[in-house]
This record gives structure tokens, C-alpha cells and sequence, in this order.
């Protein structure tokens, strides 16, 4: 086994399957992480040339890598980072100087990371001839989509729309809720924009326009065609001329707002089934690897024909490095390895036509092999242009456990993201927006062609799925039940929605011995759907993150739920308050006005003075508090109420962010509380004048009243919090 170890260097040397270039380019990264003080080692191969190593880190949001992080010598081959936490991930970027090239490693590492469990909006376009043909397989695929956090928007396509009418329905989607979605998936044969005049393999006779599902994706960039003129292209697909229905655009003008992907089998004559049956295939082995009802060894393979000085295999050492660790990345013949063995991930390139790559393998063994690779990569000539007949990029999904591939040596592509639990569509989106600033992108970057064949929503490692949920409706409550996962997990996840176009809620951490959960908040006659989801602790080169299996779900309208109830009388006499409550409240709680309160469900209260006071009363119902307002005014027998006395106040605003202010009636010194809705005091000061404005920055969102004591009585107002 050719293993990428420096020691073993001469193994690779001996081998036509070694890229020298691509290694020389690569700087290959694992982690070991340190929980108890927590800390991430970024552990490369050594090399013999290097000078010298620098480190950055950043945000993986962040835009620029910013200040160097560290500085390390050429003989060393590690650097720990002891300023993380646990909990989260940062993206780090090691440049080695020395040789005849500077190379680049990526990790994006963590500690323990949580992923977040709503994905986001996926829009689904199907092919509508053969949408009816598919519709059970589409029906599970959305259903895996709920369960992986995901709100599918399902939508069948003519296959002779106009690509300008196809982009309409995909934006007027996306503008509906443009901070959620995320992912677009092109199901059988949705027309193909093409753009450009560029030939990103080098051929002169392909010099012309190549497919852009990136069109698709780029919802606010500027496409036009009327400006290139260039008819020299041997295939008539890539004649570009103005007025053609083909764009001009050989960038994609501004960022991609949306992950794309493609599983197109149109026009492969080479295999016996038609696309649509070669379709419900895909959707079927794509069920089967989310459910892990097969699993691919964790480690990559790789063989590089060309052994350029671009280095086009680096795409792999990079990110399989990353994934697998370095020992785990294996040099040898791609399609005889993965007749026999599995790989989750694989990269091979050698010349190339529209059906084959040279000593890599074709569309005509594709239709009979079933090569055992998921995730792959291949690179040559002419079939980056993937809109071709027995087209070798779009064959590979045809064939085996393969559901993804890209055309990747022009430009190179970086997945180190997966490995902390990202979609491939994450990946797809950063190579398409590449401009070489965060990346070295390699010849290409940027350029229309960049593409992912496959669906955008896989990622590295799915979990075991949670299979049955049953739902109970008894006394008021959903008792929720589910079976357990036969694989170790950490915990299960509750969650809860109440309509099917929103996201889940989290509800409750459930331990990982107990498959059931009593939910007292319902409302009845309300439609509720619950999802139970398994949490593992998830381990790969790039550290540890609880990775979520697809969740089971079901809905319900509870039919007995408790609808809260209260009626409150009461009877003033002197200055004696009686207040009689009828109810199914779990707890009371009473402000009287006047700095004093009570627990009791019918409480008699006595005031020291005549006045107009607002009474609150917070009663709790298992999931949720009502508060109601009564005003009673109270004259004590022998006291002295001089008309016009009382004092009244003016709050505003009575939503607040940052300040409140109070308006008195006239000018009187008064104190002034305010309480939270479980009635503790949270603030409190004076008021010397007849205005005064409190700041309520340093105090939690939610409902609060605040209380204006002074010697004509007590004023109460109710504001709430929204920072």
C-alpha cells in the first residue's frame, strides 16, 4: 500500500499513479485535539526542502485570513493553538515555503463542535418527465430532507422551459426567504445554461461556451448576451454568438448566493436503463448511504496520469489529508482499486475526451462496473463540459455507490469543511466563489464551468437514523415514543414545529437509554409535529463534532390538550380587597400595587391607603404564563382624599430596547421598582423630577412591570424587553 508518508516517498517515486507536482504543492493536515486543556495540534508531512511554515486562522465566515498566527521552523511538523474553546471550530491555513513551489494545507478543526440543526431551505427541481415515473423515490428524498433539518421546496420543470423562466421560479423562491436558502438541486434534465468563451482544458477547438448551472445559483449578478462572437468551437454547443440564448459571462459576476448541484443522466446511451430508471437508482443508493445502509471506508484514493506542474491532484492530498488523516491517503490505480475495494473518496486524471480519462477508466466500463467510491474527483480533457453525450463526469453517478463528482485540477477545490461536518454543497459554493483571496484556487477560479454533478446536501459521514416514531394523546399531553439506534450514540434530540413550512425547535436533550418523552405544552386542536433525532460524538482527522442523524417525524392535533381557564371575581369593602379565583392554574402569583404580593390562589389583601391601584396577576400553565390586569380603587374610612391628588404616570415605550421613560403627572419625589413576571425585583432608583429615564440595557429580554411608590399611592405599567 502506497501510503503519503515521507519515508515511504520512494514508493511514489516508483509509481506512474504519483503526482510529484501535486505533493509538492500540498501541505498535508491532521489534528489531534486535547479536551482536558483544551487545545488543537496541526500535525503536517514533513519536507525535506521547506524553510519555513507560517499559520493563520480566522472565523470560517471571515473574509480574509488576517494577522499571521504563528511562525514555525522548517523542522518542525506541528503547532498547537492552546486559545480555543470547547464547543467551537476555527479554519486555519499552513503555507510552506521552500522547494520549487509554496504549498498550502487547510484544516477547519474543532472541539466538540454542535452543528446546527436547521439547514436552511432546499429548493428541488424534478424533471417532469419524469417526475410521476419518480415519485416515491422523490417522496423519500424529501422525507430524508425534513429529517435532516431542511425545508424542501419541491417544483417540476419542463426540460423545454427557457433557462431565463427556470431562473425566475428559483428566484422568486429564494426572495421569499433569502437569509434561509441555501441549496438548489437540479434532478434530471432542467435545461443547461452555457456561458462564456473559455476553454479552462487548453483545447483551441473547445474555446466557447460551457455549461453554468452557476447561473442558477448567482441570483444577483448580471447576465447578458449580446456581446460575445465566437463560432470557431467544433462542437455547435459551444458556438457562441449574440442573441443565442447563451451568455457572455466567462466569470460568474457576483457571488453565488446558492449551493448547486445536478444528477442529469440524459443522452447516456452507453447504459441499457433510461434516465429516468437510471434516476430512481441515484435516489435510491443516495437513501441508502444517508441511512447507512452501506458505509464506505474512511480513506481516499488517488492516481494522477498526469503528473503536471499545476499539480491537479492536489485537490485530493489537501482534503483527504484532512478527512482521513495522512495515513489514510492511498496512491494507487483507480479503477482497479475501487472494483474490489471501498473508498469513500477518490480523485483520478489523465488525458482526456468527452467519455474517458486516460488509465482512469470510461463511460463504457462505467455501464458495467460498480466501482465502490462515493465522493470522487476526476480531471482531463473535454469532459469538464459536462453537457455531452456518454458524458464521463455524469456517467460516474451511473455506476456503483458514486453520488457526487466534480471536474477538480482546474480550479482546485477544497473540502477540508466536510470533515467538521459540512454539506459537499458548502464546498461546491466556496470553489464557485473562489477568486483566490482566501484559497489558492490554481488556473480557473472563478470561471463559469465550476460545477458539482451530484446533490448538493450529502455530507461525509451520516449518522444511523432514528426509524419509527408513535405519538400518544392522553390527558392533556403527547407522549412521544421511538426506536432506539443500534449504533453508540451520545444522546437523542427532541424537537417540535407547528406548521410543515417552518423550521423545527429544539424541545429537550433526551439520554441515549430512554426512547420516550412526555410534551405537556400542546395546545389542543392544534397541529403540532414532533422529531427525534440521534446526537453522536462524531471523531475524524480535523477533530469532534455531534453529528445528527436524520430524524424521524410525525404530527398530530391533540384532542384533549388543557385549555387554560381562569375567572377571577372580587369585592372591595374598606380597605379590604377579597378576590375569589376559579381555575386550572399550576401557581399564582398576585402584585397588589403597593410593594406587596401573594401565592395564593383567592387572596384577601388590605391597603394602608386610599388609591387607584393596578393589580397583576401571573398565572402559570405548564408551558406557558398569563398575566391579567385588574385596577381597583380603595377609599379608607376617615382619610382625608383630596380630589385631583392622585398621581399618574406615562411609560414609553412599552417595547423597549435600551430605555424607558416615565412622565409624571406632576412634580413628587417617588421611588421606583421594577419587577419581572415571577415578581423579583430586578432594578430600582428615585424619581426627583416629573421625568426620568431609566436605562434597561443590562436587563433580559422578556415582560417586566415597574411600580412608582409615592405618598399619594402606587401607579404599575407593564413594558416588555426586546434588545
Amino acid at each position: 500500500m502506497n501510503r503519503i508518508l515521507y519515508t515511504l516517498i520512494c514508493l511514489f517515486l516508483s509509481s506512474a499513479a504519483f503526482s510529484q507536482y501535486a505533493y509538492d504543492r500540498s501541505v498535508l493536515v491532521d489534528v489531534k485535539i486535547n479536551k482536558a486543556t483544551p487545545s488543537i495540534t496541526l500535525r503536517w508531512n514533513q519536507y525535506p526542502a521547506a524553510t519555513s511554515y507560517v499559520i493563520y486562522r480566522k472565523a470560517k465566515s471571515a473574509t480574509s485570513w488576517g494577522t499571521l498566527k504563528a511562525s514555525v521552523p522548517a523542522t518542525d511538523s506541528s503547532w498547537t493553538d492552546t486559545n480555543v474553546q470547547a464547543g467551537k471550530a476555527y479554519e486555519y491555513r499552513v503555507v510552506r515555503a521552500g522547494g520549487s513551489y509554496t504549498a498550502y494545507g487547510y484544516v477547519y478543526a474543532g472541539i466538540d463542535l454542535r452543528i446546527e440543526p436547521y439547514e436552511g431551505i432546499a429548493i428541488v427541481l424534478v424533471d417532469s418527465t419524469m417526475a410521476n415515473d419518480l415519485q416515491t423515490e422523490i417522496d423519500q428524498y424529501l422525507d430524508d430532507m425534513v429529517g435532516e433539518g431542511w425545508i424542501p421546496i419541491y417544483e417540476k420543470i419542463s426540460p423545454l422551459m427557457d433557462v431565463k423562466d427556470v431562473k425566475k421560479i428559483i428566484k422568486d423562491i429564494y426572495d421569499k426567504d433569502p437569509a434561509n436558502t441555501k441549496s438548489l438541486f437540479l434532478i434530471g434534465h432542467i435545461p443547461v445554461p452555457y456561458s462564456g468563451d473559455i476553454n479552462p482544458d487548453g483545447h483551441p477547438d473547445h474555446l466557447g461556451a460551457w455549461p453554468a448551472d452557476a447561473y442558477y445559483g448567482d441570483l444577483n449578478g448580471v447576465w447578458t448576451d449580446n456581446q460575445v462572437s465566437d463560432e470557431n468551437a467544433s462542437d455547435p454547443r459551444n458556438r457562441n454568438v449574440p442573441d443565442d440564448g447563451k451568455f457572455d459571462q466567462s466569470y460568474i459576476p457576483t457571488p453565488m448566493e446558492l449551493q448547486v448541484g445536478r444528477v442529469d443522466f440524459n443522452d447516456l446511451p452507453a447504459f441499457s436503463d433510461n434516465a429516468t430508471e437510471l434516476t430512481r437508482k441515484y435516489l435510491i443508493k443516495n437513501h441508502a448511504f444517508r441511512t447507512k445502509e452501506f458505509v464506505a471506508q474512511r480513506r481516499g484514493v488517488l492516481q494522477d496520469n498526469f503528473n503536471f506542474a499545476e499539480g491537479f491532484s492536489q485537490s485530493a492530498y489537501k482534503s483527504f489529508s484532512v478527512m482521513f488523516g495522512k495515513e489514510n491517503v492511498f496512491v494507487k490505480e483507480y479503477r482497479n482499486t475501487l472494483l474490489t475495494d471501498s473508498y469513500l473518496w477518490s480523485y483520478g486524471c489523465g488525458g482526456g475526451n468527452y467519455v474517458s480519462a486516460g488509465g482512469i477508466t470510461s463511460s463504457f466500463q462505467y455501464a458495467t462496473d460498480s466501482l465502490q467510491t462515493v465522493f470522487t474527483m476526476l480531471f482531463g480533457s473535454y469532459f469538464g463540459d459536462w453537457d455531452s453525450q456518454n458524458n464521463f463526469l455524469r456517467s460516474s453517478l451511473a455506476s456503483g455507490q458514486t453520488l457526487t463528482n466534480v471536474w477538480a485540477g482546474r480550479p482546485n477545490w477544497h473540502f477540508h469543511h466536510m470533515a467538521l461536518g459540512e454539506t459537499i454543497g458548502y464546498s461546491t459554493r466556496l470553489a464557485m466563489n473562489n477568486t483566490g483571496t482566501l484559497y489558492d484556487p490554481g488556473y480557473g477560479a472563478n470561471f463559469i464551468h465550476v460545477s458539482l454533478i451530484g446533490d448538493p446536501t450529502l455530507k461525509l459521514f451520516p449518522a444511523r437514523p432514528v426509524s419509527t416514531l408513535n405519538l400518544t394523546d392522553t390527558n392533556g399531553n403527547v407522549e412521544i415514543n421511538w426506536t432506539s439506534v443500534t449504533d453508540s450514540i451520545d444522546h437523542y434530540e427532541l424537537y417540535s414545529r407547528t406548521s410543515a413550512d417552518k423550521p423545527f425547535s429544539f424541545i429537550a436533550n433526551v439520554a441515549s437509554n430512554q426512547t420516550n418523552y412526555i410534551d405537556s405544552c400542546v395546545t389542543q386542536n392544534q397541529y403540532i409535529e414532533y422529531m427525534v433525532r440521534a446526537s453522536s460524538l462524531e471523531t475524524t482527522a480535523s477533530g469532534t463534532y455531534f453529528n445528527l442523524s436524520k430524524g424521524a417525524h410525525k404530527s398530530i392535533i391533540p384532542s384533549s390538550a388543557i385549555v387554560p381557564q381562569l375567572n377571577v371575581n372580587y369585592s372591595i369593602q374598606n380597605e379590604n380587597v377579597t378576590f375569589t379565583v376559579t381555575g386550572n392554574a399550576n401557581s399564582y402569583l398576585w402584585n397588589f400595587g403597593d410593594g406587596s404580593s401573594s401565592t395564593e390562589v383567592s387572596p384577601v389583601h388590605s391597603y394602608s391607603k386610599s388609591g387607584t391601584f393596578t393589580i397583576l396577576l401571573y398565572t402559570d400553565y405548564n408551558c406557558s404564563t398569563k398575566i391579567d390586569t385588574f385596577i381597583v380603587s380603595v377609599i379608607l374610612t376617615g382619610i382625608n382624599n383630596t380630589p385631583g391628588n392622585e398621581l399618574s404616570v406615562r411609560l414609553y415605550p412599552t417595547v423597549a430596547n435600551t430605555d424607558i421613560n416615565l412622565d409624571l403627572s406632576k412634580f413628587v419625589q417617588a421611588d421606583w421598582k421594577i419587577f419581572n413576571y415571577n415578581g423579583q425585583l430586578v432594578k430600582a432608583g428615585v424619581v426627583n423630577d416629573k421625568k426620568v429615564l431609566i436605562n434597561v440595557s443590562d436587563i433580559a429580554n422578556g415582560f417586566y412591570y415597574i411600580q412608582v411608590d409615592s405618598s399619594t399611592g402606587s401607579v404599575i405599567k407593564n413594558f416588555s424587553l426586546q434588545h
